[in-house]
């Protein structure tokens, strides 16, 4: 019976794996002579001779693989056997393979044997990559917490040693192949029990001192407190004394309250725990002589120091207080209404002459009447003479301050660069042209809320002033006042003008002719109605490029046309305020496209770090589609970190998409938070209390 396919079979090593696996598929027995050995001889018996025949005494142990390849140009097909150390191969000359060249010489053998290479390597790399994808980041863990004599170069070599292997491409030695995928299998056990082993090693427990000490500085003292509580180790670390340079001991705003059964135990804790305090907050219960003769000899760093008095109805015995801290640099001094600090400050006027930033908070908030009676609670005129290099005064909320402490307070502050009498009713102005005269270096001027008078503000020289910073807000300025004073600053850089009735679009056009707009990059006009939109459009156009802020909310006259043509002239704007509230009146009829808004300024203001859009639901018109241009404002204006919604739906669907980004904190309501230009100014900082 005529094959036509003929039958060649090779001998496989006893060892090897392929021969495990042929066996377990059935495509091979381990006995050459079993019956499906007796059918393929019988099948191919036909057309073998006898010498072929005889190759059929096979020794035990042998493993036979058959293999069926085509012949072409041929019609007749044999089997033939091969074996080592065996002469059959010599004296079979004349079989069909003798006469042919050796197939493992051809450019066919070759081709084959590059394109298996190619796929073993590409299956080693997948190989290494499933390993390393397995294995803990041992390297990067070791260089974060600074361990030494970690061996993480045995499973690297394994690895290398397995691929290294998998490119051999000896045809002939296949024990290599079987040894390369035992070491595969081995290694696999050995790293998942290794691999758990490692991730128990390092966990937090194991991290260093120096490293827990580092991540606990991202903590508030409240929090240190409450890691001390989670193992011995944990407590000690928690009492090192770096931790504790800024502390609060202010309940009220958020301090930590001390028991006052345990002040002495406190001012043991000053020696130790708090030896590194730079800035710290007291209450009225620890200013006590105790208290702050253990600052002053056991806190020698401290340079920030915070008295609040407002809610004392007695204060201590400071007949024995010997001792203050000398090293100051800011001091605070929060009122009381009926407490008087005379007695108190006699013992110190000797110890704060370093003091560069005085703080005076009164009690504005508390005041119901008017007409009730007010305290000189501190005695201005004496401190002034103790405080000769202050730069920063801030007087806010004072009820009893006039004209003649300012007056006295820049008699002997000849470096003062800021003051700030906010919120000081009885300030009329008065005393402007001789602090403006005596201080040089004056340069941020603070008057918000203050009663001034419009003639005396118009004597000012303000022309030969070096002011770069003014706050008007809330006066009651006319507008030949406001003409007088902005256009004669020329270093103007930052201007409130919000809530004046009388700014109106004479005093802006002034303004503008007076050239002294040339410095100007943050501008705060915000409710003030009688201003057109005509005259803001003419202004943005001239001076749009340099605005850096711009507040112009509460405006119900600026509506979608106006923003749409003056976004794209502030391409430099990092601060931006729009829209009317509201419960403002009088309410707005016409509907804003709030997408057409976002989406102008997503291209137009790459810079921008905070928006506040006031407009609440009735106005805005959005849709489902709205989150896409979200998404381009979120992707375009990378810097953004505050945007302020009225609360709506329009404000939850931006919130949830800035959430969906990973950017929980950004979107806020207007009814928790309101975007100013305080924090633009260069004394922020220094102005900063509670």
């Amino acid at each position: 019976m005529p094959l036509d396919k003929e039958a060649i079979e090779f001998e496989v090593a006893q060892s090897a794996l392929l021969r495990r696996r042929l066996e377990q598929g059935e495509l091979l027995s381990s006995n050459p002579l079993d019956k499906k050995y007796r059918s393929t001889y019988t099948l191919l018996g036909s057309s073998m001779t006898s010498l072929q025949k005889s190759y059929l005494e096979i020794p035990d142990g042998r493993v036979f693989l058959r293999r069926k390849t085509s012949s072409s140009g041929r019609h007749h097909h044999s089997a033939i056997y091969f074996y080592e150390n065996d002469g059959h191969a010599s004296t079979s000359s004349n079989t069909w393979l003798a006469k042919k060249k050796h197939f493992r010489d051809t450019e066919e053998w070759r081709v084959k044997k590059t394109r298996i290479l190619n796929k073993l390597r590409a299956l080693s790399k997948i190989n290494l990559a499933l390993v390393l994808s397995r294995m803990p980041n041992v390297v990067r863990v070791v260089a974060a917490i600074g361990l030494e004599g970690i061996e993480v170069y045995p499973k690297m070599t394994a690895i290398y040693d397995m691929t290294r292997r998998v490119t051999m491409h000896d045809v002939n030695n296949d024990a290599a192949y079987d040894d390369m995928d035992a070491d595969v299998q081995d290694f696999f056990t050995d790293s998942n029990q290794q691999y758990y082993h490692e991730r128990n090693q390092y966990t937090i427990e194991k991290l260093p001192d120096k490293v827990l000490r580092d991540i606990f500085q991202y903590l508030s003292p409240k929090q240190i407190n409450q890691v001390g509580l989670v193992c011995k180790r944990w407590r000690v670390i928690s009492q090192n004394p770096g931790l504790w340079k800024f502390v609060s001991f202010r309940p009220n705003y958020g301090g930590i309250q001390v028991n006052p059964q345990c002040i002495d135990f406190f001012i043991q804790l000053i020696g130790t725990r708090f030896s590194e305090l730079r800035i710290v907050e007291l209450a009225t219960d620890l200013i006590t002589p105790n208290v702050l003769y253990e600052l002053a000899n056991k806190a020698p760093k401290l340079q920030y120091l915070t008295l609040d008095f407002s809610t004392a109805m007695q204060l201590h015995d400071f007949t024995d207080l010997q001792s203050f801290p000398s090293r100051l640099k800011s001091l605070t001094l929060c009122l009381s209404e009926n407490i008087f600090l005379e007695g108190f400050l006699r013992k110190v006027y000797t110890f704060i002459s370093s003091v560069e930033t005085l703080h005076i908070i009164g009690t504005y908030e508390k005041v119901e009447d008017e007409e009730e009676e007010v305290y000189e609670t501190v005695n201005v005129f004496k401190l002034k003479q103790f405080l000769p290099n202050l730069r920063v005064v801030n007087l806010w909320g004072v009820p009893f301050i006039t004209d003649e402490h300012v007056d006295a307070i820049s008699s002997n502050c000849a470096h003062l660069e800021c003051l700030c009498v906010n919120y000081c009713p009885k300030v009329t102005g008065s005393c402007l042209k001789l602090v403006l005269q005596r201080c040089r270096k004056l340069k941020t001027l603070f008057l918000a809320h203050t009663k001034l008078d419009n003639n005396i503000v118009k004597m000012v020289d303000w022309e030969k002033t070096r002011i770069e910073e003014l706050d008007i807000k809330g006066t009651e300025l006319n507008s030949e006042a406001l003409i007088s004073i902005l256009t004669r600053l020329p270093h103007l850089r930052w201007l409130d003008a919000s809530w004046l009735e009388n700014m109106t679009d004479q005093v802006l056009e002034a303004w503008q002719n007076s050239n002294a707009m040339g410095s100007l990059q943050f501008l705060n006009m915000d409710t003030c109605d009688s201003l057109n939109e005509q005259a803001l459009v003419d202004m943005i156009k001239r001076h749009g490029h340099q605005f850096h802020g711009l507040c112009l909310g509460g405006q119900h006259k600026l509506l979608e046309y106006f923003w749409m043509n003056m976004i794209p002239q502030l391409r430099n704007i990092r601060v931006m305020v729009m829209g009317i509230a509201e419960d403002c009146c009088p309410k707005v009829v016409a509907k804003i496209h709030v997408d057409q808004f976002i989406d102008c300024i997503a291209q137009n203001c790459p810079r921008l770090t905070r928006l506040e859009v006031r407009w609440d639901d009735e106005t805005l018109r959005f849709s489902d589609k709205s989150s896409k241009f979200i998404d381009v404002l979120r992707m375009k204006c990378l810097m953004l970190h505050s945007i302020v919604l009225s609360d709506g739906q329009y404000y939850e669907l931006v919130r949830s998409n800035f959430e969906r980004a990973d950017r929980m904190s950004v979107v806020r309501t207007t009814e928790m938070c309101r975007t100013g230009l305080l924090h633009c100014s260069r004394y922020f900082n220094q102005l900063l209390f509670n």
